[in-house]
């Protein structure tokens, strides 16, 4: 964390459960993994639903909803800190989740500047510019040419469905197939169905 004038005030170094290594500086910041505050008073993260001990990698107290998120109802992200977060101690977001973060917040900040110069790279490939040549759709592609716009639409609807899922598997599942609906989508294929919300 840096103050007015860009020093640095406080620093942290965290190992692979969130337990500090070692954190340096005049002031104090208590956020730990996403949605965790360290509170003093019990020396554990607390994420609103409950607890998390980083020396022990997992939740004090069970999922209030009853899931089985890894070995047991107390694991924390399926034992993959670096892959998933639990911002408030429920269940796991999948980088799915997070993919629509990026989609919905940071693509539209970005995009102005990284579209115009991925255009004339598209556009360089389909003319044949570069190894390989071509770069057309496949006929028979399923439909005409989508867009980026259309292939960004299809998969925050497919997202918006596949988080209506109550079933964690089920949730997984349609996320799995969203992304490969999206792929297909920007690779002008036949876009398979989603399988879930008529889709």
């Amino acid at each position: 964390m840096t103050n007015s004038t860009k020093a640095a005030v406080w620093t942290a170094v965290w190992q692979p459960w969130g337990a500090a290594q070692s954190i340096t500086g005049s002031a104090t910041l208590n956020a730990r993994f996403p949605g965790q505050w360290f509170q003093v008073e019990a020396g554990l993260h607390y994420n609103w639903h409950r607890h998390y001990d980083p020396s022990l990698g997992r939740y004090t107290q069970p999922d209030p909803l009853g899931f089985v998120d890894g070995p047991s109802v107390y694991g924390y992200v399926r034992g993959a800190p670096q892959v998933y977060v639990d911002p408030d101690g429920r269940f796991v977001w999948t980088l799915p989740g997070i993919k629509l973060v990026a989609q919905n917040v940071v693509w539209p900040t970005v995009r102005p500047y990284v579209v115009p110069t991925l255009t004339t790279l598209i556009t360089a490939l389909k003319n044949g510019g570069g190894r390989g040549g071509g770069g057309k759709p496949p006929s028979g592609s399923g439909r005409d040419c989508p867009d980026d716009d259309e292939c960004d639409e299809q998969d925050r609807e497919d997202r918006a469905c596949c988080m209506s899922q109550i079933i964690l598997r089920k949730r997984a599942q349609c996320h799995n197939q969203a992304s490969e609906r999206t792929h297909a989508c920007n690779n002008k294929r036949y876009i398979p169905p989603l399988g879930f919300c008529g889709r």
